[in-house]
């Protein structure tokens, strides 16, 4: 697993969708990182799809992946529901990613 910084563009109690640069697979499995109120949740996820979105900067390759999460523990939830909140249940806010 190589980290990499992501866009969330939506997200949910269920799934996330982000914006990142760097192939994923289907299926595949990863992991979402949150820091909230100084505090870092780890959520594991799997990979729903992914395409690309855009090209970035000098020419590099942006990705929308949709994720669904597995076994959110308590502060993982809570930190989605702040994040949820920030965002107004869409909108965008930097995360350490898949």
């Amino acid at each position: 697993m190589t980290l990499q910084m992501a866009e969330v563009l939506d997200v949910t109690l269920r799934e996330v969708l982000v914006e990142h640069q760097g192939v994923l697979e289907a299926e595949s499995p990863c992991f979402l990182q949150l820091a909230t109120k100084g505090e870092l949740s780890t959520i594991r996820c799997r990979v729903l799809s992914s395409r690309v979105s855009s090209s970035g900067r000098d020419e590099d390759l942006c990705f929308e992946s949709m994720m669904e999460f597995f076994g959110v523990n308590p502060p993982a939830e809570q930190a989605l529901k702040i994040l949820i909140q920030a965002l107004g249940g869409r909108g965008s806010s930097e995360v350490g990613g898949p």
